[in-house]
């Protein structure tokens, strides 16, 4: 969770200074991540921020930025439920 906000905050920097290059490639990974977990929505998002970002279009990243911003809102309480889910069934070392 820690490691995804850095990413959020970092793709909310390279918007705000127009670094489409950077916003592309933290999208492209954060989009491997949400395709690992099958956020299939999410996986979309940062795929279509990715390729805004990949044609510098800068009002379709806000846009697609904020959805995927939007989107992790709501995920976020599903996958801590997930990740206790896995925890619990985990044998203890």
């Amino acid at each position: 969770f820690e490691e995804g906000r850095r990413q959020v905050a970092e793709m909310r920097l390279a918007l705000a200074s127009g670094n489409f290059v950077q916003l592309s490639r933290l999208a492209h990974t954060i989009k491997g991540s949400f395709g690992s977990l099958r956020a299939t929505r999410a996986r979309w998002q940062a795929h279509d921020l990715e390729c805004a970002a990949g044609s510098g279009d800068a009002s379709r990243c806000r846009q697609s930025f904020s959805a995927l911003e939007q989107n992790l809102t709501e995920l976020e309480p599903e996958l801590r439920m997930l990740r206790d889910r896995v925890a619990r069934q985990l044998p203890t070392l």
